[in-house]
Order: structure tokens, then C-alpha cells, then sequence
């Protein structure tokens, strides 16, 4: 089945992706039957076709590196990592900027030992 193609198989897997509540996907783990066969750079030019004629490529990340194509989708990625400036209110007390800065502060200056 890896060798045989299928019209619009790329699309329906990025539908179970964004489906799904992953935030990233490694295609070729996530579908080792369906694309095993596929070399990485036929995996990640098929994703980035797909993703346009779905118009959600500015959802994703499509990413190569060696002989792994990665998907990750961008507004999960964010919310992992603490980037909320979408998320949260407008609303801001002058005592949680105050800790916000203070905690920067110490971040920044905080030697890092191995």
C-alpha cells in the first residue's frame, strides 16, 4: 500500500491530524504503513501541496530534517511552550506585572550550571 498512489491521501491525513489534539506529528511514525515507502522530500513537497489546496499551510510548520518530515501545528506548539498572548485577557494588574518583571529579572541574571 506504501507504493501505491492515492488520490488525496496526504489531505485525509492532515484532516486526522488537525482532528486529532496532537500538536506535532513525525508522518512517517505516525503513518508507517501508509508512507514508509515514500522518501522524506516526496513526504514533505505532498504535505505542503496538501496543506495549500486546504488552506491551512499558515496552521502549519511542515519541516524536514535528514530523512524525517515533521508537521507541527502551530497554535498547539504555542499553547506548549506558554506563548498565550492570544489566549489571555487584556486585563493586568500592576502587581502581576510587577512579578512578571521581577521574575524575568532573575531568569536573566541566574547563572545556569551543568
Amino acid at each position: 500500500m506504501a507504493k501505491k498512489r492515492t488520490k488525496g491521501q496526504y489531505e485525509d491525513l492532515l484532516h486526522i491530524l488537525m482532528e486529532s489534539d496532537e500538536a506535532g506529528v513525525d508522518v512517517q511514525e505516525q503513518w508507517p504503513l501508509e508512507l514508509s515507502a515514500k522518501n522524506a522530500t516526496a513526504l514533505y513537497q505532498g504535505f505542503r501541496n496538501a496543506a495549500e489546496k486546504l488552506e491551512i499551510l499558515d496552521d502549519l510548520d511542515i519541516l524536514q530534517r535528514d530523512e524525517h518530515v515533521m508537521i507541527l501545528v502551530k497554535s498547539r506548539v504555542a499553547l506548549m511552550f506558554g506563548d498565550d498572548t492570544d489566549i489571555t485577557s487584556d486585563e493586568d494588574t500592576s502587581e502581576d506585572s510587577d512579578e512578571a518583571t521581577n521574575a524575568e529579572s532573575i531568569i536573566a541574571t541566574a547563572p545556569v550550571t551543568a
